[in-house]
């Protein structure tokens, strides 16, 4: 399995859902990474939230699909029905949110 951010910064895993180091989520900005195995490609962002914690969470949603989020000045967008998404909602289940992608934190550096 590979994660990166696109194909020259892919990382072999040996354990799924295992990212490393950790820092790379560190500025409070959304770090989109992707995980491919067997052809499948599934997209997911690692985000340090503002009240401190970090979440993993798939690049969709149950409600519009796998088409994902994009950034803009106030949070996040679904890029399928623009619906805002507040920025300290993400990685909490229901509505127009990033779908949580369960991810254990063994060591955080912040």
């Amino acid at each position: 399995m590979l994660i990166g951010r696109n194909a020259s910064d892919a990382i072999d895993l040996h354990q799924r859902y295992r990212l490393d180091p950790c820092e790379r989520g560190s500025d409070g900005d959304l770090h989109r990474y992707f995980a491919e195995e067997d052809g499948t490609r599934v997209r997911f962002w690692l985000y340090k939230k503002p009240d401190g914690n970090v979440v993993a969470v798939f690049d969709a949603c149950t409600i519009c699909g796998a088409l994902g989020f994009k950034k803009d000045g106030h949070g996040f967008v679904c890029k399928n029905c623009s619906a805002p998404i507040n920025p300290q909602t993400v990685g909490t289940p229901g509505g127009c949110n990033p779908i949580p992608l369960k991810a254990t934190i063994t060591a955080t550096p912040w």
